[in-house]
């Protein structure tokens, strides 16, 4: 389907809107195509010398009073319009990426290359709004002046108007169809190659300490270099296809002296009152602009096409996660084979039992596929060989806990009929009072990324207050003080004794209070 008209389908629920936008357009349009023979009749009754141009004078003064602030007052509310729908159409952009995102398969999200799914498709949907909310309203309003401008033009004079067309529109047109293809292929490879030098880079700073051999640098550097002679390749083209924009001005040129020329020599011969050619000459200077803003706003448009291929490319890339089955039963996985790419599994027969209705710790060596195990027993990965059981649905608490751009409140993502007195009594049980306090309450702006230790402290909030049957914690309390933990640890218990929890730790006081200890080490089980 195409980019644009899908693009188009998410404004559906919009019609109202859109349809004002295109009246407002419409109106702005044909009242700017009345100041050139509102102008023109203002020059040929002032030149007509008879006992009427008085009142010729006053309702060409009277039209050109009515038809500007029109023009002005209606392309400002079609700007305002179509601006809003722009961010309508952004906000609705983003929120079917988040949502493909956050129902996409978490392998498949935590391995796209360096590039990144959520950062490329951000990008070009700030550039797909960019567009519509800046430029699109100067395409239609334009569109629109166009073909009002012609109509009144054929009527003034329509020998001298065919003149004027055929002098000008063949060579503007077919300047702006080369333009237009050059600018679509040109703009859409600039972008493809910049984002292979820009994930080109990424991976080789992701790489770190494998480039460490003189022959691995080289044979990256070499990589970059080639990527980034594609861009300087991809930039030439782009600006040969903006070197054709001047060519629009020499047609216009012509065009403008070709119908002075001859209605000048009309005029001479009696065949063409002088207010006539007035209002070609008034005309002809919006109308070659306003053909030159289109030819350049659609060279932006083809470039807008192709943000939406990449963007649509993204998100029909995104797999719908299905979750992976758990059996009944006490908490444990039998045979368990699960990794990141095939061929290379993190954990392989991997067996073990988690203590049923108590506390189980789960140690390691980084690497060893503990992170990977929590996430397999939550759901998010779905093992390729053995099983997993579960007693409900276990709920994990990540080491980097996702977090809006919202405030501590949003945060906590509370269900109806949870209020402030049970977050802050959630609080105190688990001893977070003096950091929720740190953050400057429930109405504080969340922290940039910079502060894991507050998203871990909400994130520790948020699956107390969900309290789950079953609880995996992947390094939570990581950046917190021995006490700190012992206290969460401790609010935890005391907020459900039998609830059954898997501590992924490395640090010693996460162990304390453990019924059992699990030590993975290269893919074995030791308890």
């Amino acid at each position: 389907m195409n980019p644009l008209r899908r693009l188009l389908g998410l404004l559906a629920d919009h019609r109202r809107q859109v349809l004002l936008a295109l009246l407002c357009a419409a109106g702005s349009a044909a009242a700017l195509a009345l100041v050139a023979p509102a102008a023109g009749g203002l020059v040929g009754t002032a030149g007509g010398g008879d006992g009427s141009q008085d009142g010729g004078l006053v309702q060409g003064a009277v039209l050109l009073a009515v038809a500007v602030p029109a023009h002005l007052v209606l392309e400002y509310l079609a700007a305002t319009v179509l601006a809003r729908l722009g961010a309508v159409l952004g906000r609705r952009l983003r929120d079917d990426l988040a949502d493909a995102v956050a129902g996409a398969d978490l392998e498949q999200v935590e391995n796209d290359r360096g590039s990144d799914l959520v950062s490329r498709g951000t990008t070009e949907v700030d550039r797909i709004a960019g567009f519509a909310s800046s430029q699109l309203p100067a395409l239609v309003i334009g569109a629109g002046y166009l073909v009002f401008s012609t109509g009144v033009l054929l009527v003034e004079s329509t020998l001298l108007c065919l003149v004027l067309l055929a002098v000008h529109v063949p060579a503007a047109v077919l300047l702006a169809r080369r333009y237009s293809a050059a600018a679509d292929s040109a703009f859409a490879a600039e972008a493809v190659t910049a984002a292979a030098l820009a994930g080109t880079v990424a991976e080789g700073a992701a790489a770190g300490g494998a480039l460490w051999r003189p022959v691995s640098r080289r044979w990256w550097a070499a990589r970059v270099r080639q990527r980034d002679a594609e861009l300087v390749g991809a930039i030439r083209r782009t600006i040969r296809a903006l070197n054709l924009i001047p060519w629009f001005t020499v047609v216009e040129s012509l065009a403008l002296a070709a119908t002075i020329g001859l209605g000048g020599w009309w005029v001479s011969t009696g065949d063409l009152d002088l207010g006539v050619l007035a209002v070609f000459v008034v005309a002809s200077g919006t109308f070659f602009a306003t053909f030159g803003d289109i030819a350049s706003v659609i060279g932006d448009l083809g470039a807008t096409k192709a943000h939406a291929v990449r963007y649509f490319d993204a998100l029909d890339r995104l797999v719908p996660a299905t979750p992976a089955a758990l059996s009944p039963g006490p908490l444990a996985v039998d045979g368990l084979t699960v990794g990141y790419r095939v061929g290379h599994p993190v954990l392989q027969g991997f067996s073990a039992g988690f203590r049923d209705g108590g506390w189980t710790a789960v140690v390691g060596p980084s690497g060893a596929g503990k992170s990977t195990l929590a996430k397999t027993l939550a759901g998010l990965y779905r093992p390729w060989a053995g099983t997993v059981t579960a007693p409900a649905a276990p709920v994990l608490l990540a080491q980097e806990p996702m977090y809006l751009a919202g405030t501590v409140r949003e945060n906590l993502l509370l269900p109806d009929g949870i209020g402030d007195a049970r977050v802050l009594r959630c609080a105190a049980t688990l001893g977070l009072q003096q950091q929720l306090s740190g953050l400057g309450g429930l109405d504080a702006r969340m922290p940039g990324p910079q502060d894991a230790v507050a998203h871990r402290v909400v994130g520790l909030l948020r699956v107390a207050l969900r309290d789950p049957q079953v609880l995996v914690l992947d390094e939570s309390t990581a950046g917190l003080d021995d006490d700190s933990t012992a206290r969460v640890h401790a609010g935890i218990r005391a907020l459900r004794p039998d609830r059954t929890v898997v501590v992924i730790a490395h640090h010693r006081a996460a162990l304390a209070g453990v019924d059992l200890v699990i030590t993975v080490d290269n893919r074995k089980v030791q308890a």
